[in-house]
Parts: structure tokens; C-alpha cells; sequence
């Protein structure tokens, strides 16, 4: 948010703003998906999983 010398403030509206929390919730979903993925994995085999197949998985 910036505050110049007239005292305007220059920032996201409501709607960008829920827009922006709804997709950064989204990406965390997903990571957090991806990375239980290959916690389990890399426990289970001691390999991790390449870029292949967490490809096939997200499509």
C-alpha cells in the first residue's frame, strides 16, 4: 500500500484482494498436496519422485 504527499492511498480493492487470497489458498493446496506425496515416497523407497511423474499425477 503506498500513501503519497495528496494523503491517497493506492491498494487492492476488495475483490482483487479475495481474488489474491483465494489463489495463493489454492498454490498452498497444492504444495502441501505434492509434498505429503513425496514424503511418502522418499519414507517408503528412500527415492524421491521425479519431475515425470509428479507431472502425470497434477495433469
Amino acid at each position: 500500500m503506498y500513501v503519497g504527499n495528496s494523503g491517497w492511498v493506492i491498494g487492492p480493492s476488495k475483490v482483487n484482494n479475495s481474488r489474491t487470497h483465494k489463489t495463493f489458498g489454492c498454490s498452498r493446496f497444492v504444495f502441501n498436496y505434492f509434498l505429503a506425496i513425496w514424503r511418502t515416497s522418499f519414507q517408503s523407497s528412500g527415492r524421491s519422485l521425479t519431475y515425470n511423474l509428479r507431472a502425470i499425477q497434477f495433469s
